[in-house]
């Protein structure tokens, strides 16, 4: 049966994919890692095939993850499907990975268009090496999730949702990741490399990328002067430190700088994370709530749909069964107090039989003749 409680992580990024095992709410044991080449992947088959039934979730962090805010006319139906899908090929070709996540409304007066993300990856090849596998096993795949978009998860859990927010963390194999929301919004996302973990080299790199970024969302007219720029920087300590005396709250900006150990105990991590990769932080939030899937399609989660079907119909089968034997458990019961009243009514009326038949007893008979009665009278 689907064990829908106990799942197996996955986390990829350009140069590797990582594996975790999450049972009773956390994770669990060391986690496997498999390099993108012939060797890895062949270890890869291996591994999965050891157990086809758990559910897995993967996660992606790559540079080639691509973002582009964009507005639609308001239609339903049909017509939004055909129109998502023409976007979808303009921007990403015939790429099976991509999605148009429908926001809001416009709020201008007139033909209020829709806001929409599309989201996708233009070279599908890196991530199917690692689909194609767990498609051909039959593995259960309950979904492949973006980074970016799972961000979001983080920021509430920190309360730093605001109507402009910049995140930025940093994961061990792929670099530093810049995601932009507007209130609970994704709008863009990007990401650079880091070539040196040393200090004060983060800094310098942090504080370029940080202009950057800025510069890009103002030339998509998506920072206002009037809304400040909300920046979290989620890093180890002794980088942080580095990098505290060049940031500065002011009236267009406020820098919230935290250790990846400090935001773990507030996602009910226990144990301590000395480095500056927020990769556990991630992980776990995909394991306590895998939440939407994003690019996996249909066909690559038909194992995973119908084994959860299956395991629905078990659950609802015993629920019928267990609602059966408790109405016939009842039944019995009452029938039982039925019993116990009717044996206790028939030995009431035996005993007030027996009283009547006692106060009978104890008076005379009486004969008198009525012709007796009618002489007397007669003769008065």
């Amino acid at each position: 049966m689907l064990n829908l409680f106990n799942r197996r992580l996955l986390f990829m990024t350009r140069d590797r994919l990582t594996a975790y095992a999450w049972k009773q709410g956390g994770m669990v044991g060391r986690p496997k890692r498999f390099d993108p080449d012939e060797k890895g992947i062949k270890n890869f088959k291996k591994w999965i095939r050891k157990d086809l039934l758990t559910p897995c979730h993967l996660l992606i962090d790559l540079i080639d993850e691509e973002f582009h805010p964009d507005t639609v006319p308001h239609v339903l139906g049909p017509d939004r499907t055909a129109m998502v899908a023409r976007r979808a090929t303009k921007a990403f070709g015939k790429s099976p990975f991509s999605l148009a996540l429908f926001q809001d409304r416009e709020s201008k007066k007139g033909r209020r268009d829709d806001r929409i993300v599309r989201a996708g990856l233009p070279n599908p090849e890196p991530l199917a090496q690692w689909i194609d596998p767990l498609v051909k096993a039959q593995v259960s795949l309950g979904g492949i999730h973006s980074l970016p978009l799972v961000s979001l998860a983080l920021l509430r859990a920190l309360k730093l949702v605001t109507p402009a927010t910049l995140l930025v963390s940093q994961q061990s194999t792929s670099g530093l990741r810049f995601s932009f929301f507007k209130g609970k919004y994704l709008k863009i996302s990007r990401m650079a490399r880091v070539p040196d973990n040393d200090p004060e080299k983060y800094s310098d790199l942090l504080v370029r990328e940080l202009e950057k970024t800025q510069q890009y969302l103002r030339s998509l007219r998506l920072l206002s002067n009037d809304v400040p720029l909300s920046i979290a920087i989620l890093s180890s300590a002794d980088h942080l430190e580095a990098a505290r005396p060049r940031f500065r709250d002011s009236a267009t900006q406020k820098f919230h700088l935290l250790t990846v150990t400090e935001v773990a105990k507030t996602i009910r991590i226990k144990r301590d994370i000395t480095t500056p990769f927020s990769d556990s932080l991630f992980i776990q939030l995909l394991g306590l709530k895998p939440g939407r899937n994003h690019y996996a399609t249909p066909k690559m989660r038909r194992f995973h749909l119908s084994r959860r079907l299956r395991t629905g119909l078990t659950v609802a089968s015993l629920v019928v069964a267990s609602g059966s034997l408790g109405v016939s458990g009842f039944m019995l019961y009452k029938a039982s107090v039925l019993e116990s009243r009717w044996q206790e009514n028939q030995r009431l009326t035996q005993s007030l039989r027996m009283e009547y038949r006692q106060v009978i007893g104890h008076h005379l008979d009486v004969a008198t003749d009525p012709g007796d009665i009618r002489k007397s009278v007669q003769l008065e």
